[in-house]
């Protein structure tokens, strides 16, 4: 009787309010129902971009090891035997601003670090060999090998990392409460992928930037596969993870075999 009285009354109203009521229903989902929907594949692909590059090499120089203390007084090099068995020694091109590290053993042995390429790094190796030659010492450079290749990149939308862990179990690691980013060894190709709620991914264990470059792609398309395209998605980790726990405590047994 009630609801016929209010139709007679402002039957124009009461249209209005019975259709909004059927677009909330509608939009509610079911539970344990999944909203997000994949988004296709983008025109231009991000390309992961060369954060560090480490690198070895050897000095022939006979039998006779490498005396660090007569280094130690020099401008850019800095060896405490205390505390570490190497000799840092550090260089900074004037034109291009790069920065590099090398760690000189006693065996002779090289390590170089903060190179932005490969070039850059052998280029960087020659230099250090060039230095020590003019302090007195009589080395050759020999045995240069690319032994890592750190580079990151941004895809720009959150990850669902839960499901990623998940459907990949053999493959991928993720233990929110010890480190917030999903650690991915690849089989196939042998790389390493640290993925973070934000979308960054960290990719290490490359060899060459080739390596990179023909791997990336089908990596690409794996990751692209768990993005979260809801509007109230978070980037944040910590809030990403309380909102997983929060639905774990309130549907405990759906999400036990998640994790």
């Amino acid at each position: 009787m009630t609801k016929r009285l209010r139709e007679n009354e402002n039957p124009d109203l009461f249209a209005r309010s019975q259709t909004k009521k059927r677009r909330s229903i509608s939009t509610v989902p079911e539970d344990g129902a999944d909203t997000s929907t994949s988004l296709p594949l983008p025109e231009k692909m991000p390309q992961p971009i060369i954060s560090n590059v480490v690198s070895t090499f050897k000095s022939s120089n006979g039998e006779r090891k490498l005396n660090l203390l007569r280094f130690s007084q020099v401008y850019g090099f800095e060896f405490q035997p205390s505390r570490f068995a190497a000799c840092s020694i550090r260089i900074r091109d004037v034109k291009s601003q790069a920065r590099s590290t090398a760690l000189a053993f006693t065996s002779g042995k090289f390590v170089i670090t903060g190179c932005r390429s490969e070039q850059e790094s052998l280029l960087c190796s020659r230099r250090y060999i060039y230095m020590l030659n003019r302090l007195g010492e009589k080395l050759s450079f020999r045995g240069f090998v690319t032994q890592n290749i750190v580079s990151s990149v941004n895809i720009g939308h959150p990850l669902q990392l839960h499901l990623m862990q998940r459907d990949n179990t053999c493959e991928m690691a993720w233990e929110q409460r010890k480190f917030p980013g999903l650690v991915w060894r690849d089989q196939q190709s042998k790389l390493v992928l640290l993925c973070f709620r934000s979308g960054r991914i960290v990719i290490t264990g490359a060899k060459s930037r080739k390596q990179i470059d023909l791997q990336w792609p089908r990596l690409f398309k794996i990751i692209w596969a768990y993005i979260d395209t809801e509007e109230s998605a978070t980037k944040c980790s910590r809030d990403y993870a309380a909102k997983l726990r929060r639905d774990e405590e309130r549907q405990p047994f759906e999400l036990e075999s998640m994790f």
